[in-house]
């Protein structure tokens, strides 16, 4: 019997990042693996439907609606799942999977559902009130504990969220969690069961560059050959924990005056900028830039340090652990999964300061110290952490689970 998998993703943000990424390996995954599929790009920035070829697959694009408010966003979820009764031919013979990327709305799937004989998958990337409450998991369930008539509108807007995500996963077939930390949460909220729930870490193919042209990349760049270098990589939100970084890295100028931070991402700048009148031509802000440039930026640094305050994964950081760039990451959510504290990386805490959770800047800035202190160690730590990227976070690992997964529900 024949399968086509369909991926389903939506126009964001998120799409320049982790998720855009996930996406593409995935279909590079499905293209080595000769699977029939088919990538649909909902809320596209174009003025009707478009259907392309992409090369070994075709891509199916759908506009925006011409409005964002909820009663709009609801008739535009059902209308896409009619929309592909139309473009997609279900033969009998055909076994269908449609692969969710996003968290919709309970109208996609549930249509989805009526319209097709199929498997419908999520891969849960983040949550929205991972976002609002900074990651805040205790928080979240003293707010769904609560009386509705003592819950502010925010948080009302949060519990709703969370009844529409129940309903929405039940119709699911599979839940995705790219996390341990996100399918415990799940599970607690009571959105997901045990049995139809699995967690497949992302991974992405190993481009691995040794250090050879250190001196050549230093010079294009400026930089001198004593300058201790401490790179940060993504988007200048709050929940990236920059300003912290930069209060970390004053405190490290004090051992290491010839040190320089470089933030390579976009996102806030002022704020950001705000914070560094003590260091300002010590830091290096880049905006964003493509995967080259940053991985060359990574086989010239000292060290490389994730602090998030909430991370629904790390992607980052696991590019990092391929370069097997010494990593200091905050000691939270999926990061904390994926570095093992003084074997392949360093954690450094996140401390509640005034009712919000932070990281602890001295201690943060004692791990880099620790790092640009002992090369040794830093090497160490290094080499252990491509090591452990190598056997767990390396594409070829999360194909065989994807297409485990992917065969598992077409048998």
């Amino acid at each position: 019997m024949k399968s086509k998998i369909y991926i389903l993703e939506k126009a964001s943000r998120a799409m320049n990042y982790g998720i855009g990424t996930y996406v593409k390996q995935l279909t590079n995954c499905l293209l080595s693996s000769k699977m029939d599929f088919c990538v649909i790009h909902l809320y596209a920035d174009c003025l009707e439907t478009t259907i392309m070829d992409k090369g070994g697959y075709q891509q199916i694009s759908i506009p925006t609606p011409y409005s964002n408010i909820a009663a709009c966003l609801q008739y535009y979820s059902r209308n896409v799942a009619y929309l592909l009764k139309t473009l997609i031919t279900e033969d009998s013979d055909t076994r269908i999977i449609f692969h969710l990327n996003f968290l919709p709305d309970n109208n996609l799937v549930k249509y989805l559902k009526h319209l097709f004989k199929c498997h419908i998958v999520l891969t849960v990337h983040y949550t929205n009130w991972s976002f609002s409450l900074l990651g805040d998991f205790d928080l979240l369930k003293r707010i769904v504990d609560k009386k509705r008539s003592k819950l502010t509108q925010s948080e009302k807007q949060i519990v709703d969220e969370i009844k529409e995500y129940r309903m929405m996963m039940k119709r699911c077939d599979l839940i995705i969690c790219v996390a341990q930390h996100t399918l415990k949460a799940l599970q607690e909220l009571s959105c997901i069961g045990t049995s139809k729930a699995c967690v497949i870490n992302n991974g992405i193919a190993d481009c691995y560059l040794k250090r050879g042209k250190d001196k050549k990349l230093r010079q294009k760049y400026h930089l001198e050959d004593d300058e201790q270098i401490i790179i940060f990589a993504g988007r200048l939100d709050e929940i990236k924990g920059v300003p912290f970084l930069i209060k970390a890295f004053e405190r490290v100028l004090v051992d290491y005056p010839k040190s320089r931070l470089i933030i390579a991402g976009d996102g806030d700048f002022n704020e950001c900028l705000r914070g560094t009148k003590k260091c300002w031509s010590r830091i290096t802000f880049t905006g964003r830039i493509d995967k080259r440039q940053l991985y060359g930026l990574y086989t010239i640094a000292n060290v490389g340090v994730v602090c998030s305050i909430h991370e629904e994964f790390g992607l980052v950081a696991i590019e990092m652990m391929m370069h097997a760039l010494p990593l200091v990451v905050t000691d939270t959510s999926g990061l904390s999964e994926l570095v093992i504290d003084g074997v392949s990386g360093l954690k450094s805490p996140i401390r509640r300061i005034k009712r919000k959770r932070s990281p602890d800047v001295k201690v943060l800035s004692e791990q880099i110290i620790k790092l640009l202190d002992s090369k040794t160690f830093a090497l160490q730590l290094g080499r252990k952490a491509r090591k452990r990227f190598l056997e767990n976070y390396a594409l070829e690992v999360f194909k065989k689970k994807m297409m485990s997964v992917y065969e598992a529900l077409l048998n």
